[in-house]
Parts: structure tokens; C-alpha cells; sequence
């Protein structure tokens, strides 16, 4: 079975996935020839064992794309949830009380919290359905 693909092809296959991928064809060349990857140069093409790269980037095989965290201070989650959810108001003292849930990733660095806003927005819209099914009760 043949796996050698041409680095164009394989830089396709990057681009199809991720038209804004920063994965050029000269990384692509250093990183098979860095990591033992089998690979074969024939007037000035460049054959690499695409199943052989694809176990070295990606070795335990995660599928889904990742996203960066929205981090945010105390203040800004507060200004952020209330302008998503203008129906929901809430203050410093909800998002300081629900940060510290372990649900919620945060990080203080020098003298502010730094709060992973994704993760918060989640919790507090959990705990503002509950409260308000408590209130019509």
C-alpha cells in the first residue's frame, strides 16, 4: 500500500480543513525530516508518508478543532454576561461567588482573576434556569 503523498497534497489537505491554517509546505518538509518520518525527494518533489506524519502530529488521535478560551477579568465577565443577557443582570458578587465553582477555570495573576468567561456563562446560566424556577414555584 502506497502512503507517500506529495507535500502539496498534503498541504491541500491542511487548507481543505483549515482555509486559514498558518501550515505552509516548508514546515511541513522541516517537521518530516525533524521527526524520522519517511520520506523520499525526487527532482525536488518532496513524497511523505502521510500516515506516518498524521501519528506524529496528531498521537492520540483527537478529532474535534479547539478553540481558544475567552479569558476575562471579574469586571469584564460581569459587563459581557450582562450585555449578551440583557434580561439577566447580574453583579461582581454573582461571578465572584460562581467562579469558584470547580466547573470554572480561573487564574490570578498579579492582582486580578482571570476567568475562563465560556466556562462561567455556562454555570451561571445553570444556576439563573434554576433560581427562576425556584421564583415561580
Amino acid at each position: 500500500m502506497n502512503t507517500l503523498i506529495s507535500s502539496g497534497e498534503l498541504i491541500r489537505m491542511f487548507l481543505n480543513a483549515d482555509p486559514n491554517t498558518i501550515i505552509r509546505r516548508p514546515n511541513l518538509r522541516r517537521f518530516s525530516h525533524d521527526n524520522d518520518i519517511r520520506y523520499i525527494i525526487t527532482n525536488g518533489k518532496w513524497l511523505i508518508d502521510h500516515k506516518q506524519f498524521f501519528k506524529k502530529v496528531n498521537p492520540i488521535r483527537i478529532s474535534e478543532p479547539a478553540t481558544m478560551p475567552r479569558l476575562r477579568c471579574l469586571r469584564d465577565c460581569v459587563t459581557q454576561f450582562n450585555k449578551d443577557y440583557p434580561n439577566r443582570k447580574i453583579d461582581k458578587a454573582t461571578v465572584s461567588r460562581y467562579m469558584k465553582s470547580k466547573l470554572v477555570t480561573r487564574y490570578f495573576h498579579g492582582n486580578t482573576w482571570f476567568i475562563n468567561y465560556d466556562e462561567l456563562k455556562k454555570v451561571l446560566l445553570k444556576k439563573v434556569r434554576i433560581n427562576s424556577k425556584l421564583k415561580t414555584k
